[in-house]
């Protein structure tokens, strides 16, 4: 093999890793049913048992919600919206990753990498034995 099929071959392999790491990254993205009952969107706990977070999209936002149940047992619900300049973000893992100027955020709306400088929108989160409810 000379160096210009090595070469063609290592980019290759790298391509389809992005590929493979792209899709897996999208196949843990679960969008779950929700209530809205008065100004709070409802969750099935049941739902979010089986998935590390979840994505809502309910009516009226301007971006999907990210729901996560964190270490200590309670909740997070985020805005999947920038605050460097609106762009809807994406799970990647427990991050949430900005597409269009490469911000990151962590899954309780902190900023670990610019050039976002604000963290997320928050909900207010309760939960009982059978559901969560964000607002």
């Amino acid at each position: 093999m000379d160096r210009k099929e090595f070469l063609e071959s290592i980019a290759m392999a790298a391509g389809v890793g992005i590929v493979l790491s792209f899709l897996q990254s999208c196949k843990a993205v679960a969008y779950i049913p929700h209530v809205i009952e008065g100004e709070k969107i409802v969750v099935k706990k049941s739902d979010l048992a089986e998935h590390p977070y979840v994505v809502i999209q309910p009516a009226g936002l301007p971006a999907p919600v990210y729901l996560c149940r964190l270490e200590n047992g309670e909740y997070s619900a985020l805005l999947l919206q920038c605050t460097h300049r609106g762009c809807e973000l994406r799970p990647v893992g427990r991050e949430l990753h900005c597409p269009c100027h490469g911000s990151v955020f962590d899954k309780t709306g902190e900023v670990l990498e610019s050039p976002a400088e604000l963290p997320l929108r928050r909900f207010s989160v309760l939960s009982d034995d059978q559901n969560i409810y964000i607002f």
